[in-house]
């Protein structure tokens, strides 16, 4: 999968993540913040439904947004 297919969120808040680290959101038929999608950081850590929460950004690419 290349990095054009993927959509990723910033950390603004949890302490479940790295503030400031991104999240890599790969399609697949897990439901999550955004349906369909899971999230993977950019260690490779596949994160669950359990981590759906109002603490993410949502970005259009890495280019334009920063944390």
């Amino acid at each position: 999968m290349s990095i054009s297919e993927c959509r990723y969120v910033c950390v603004k808040n949890n302490q479940s993540f790295t503030a400031g680290k991104l999240y890599w959101l790969f399609p697949t038929d897990v439901t999550t913040l955004d349906e369909n999608y899971s999230y993977v950081s950019n260690d490779g850590q596949l994160l669950t439904e359990s981590y759906k929460t109002n603490y993410f950004i949502k970005a259009n690419n890495l280019v334009s947004h920063s944390c």
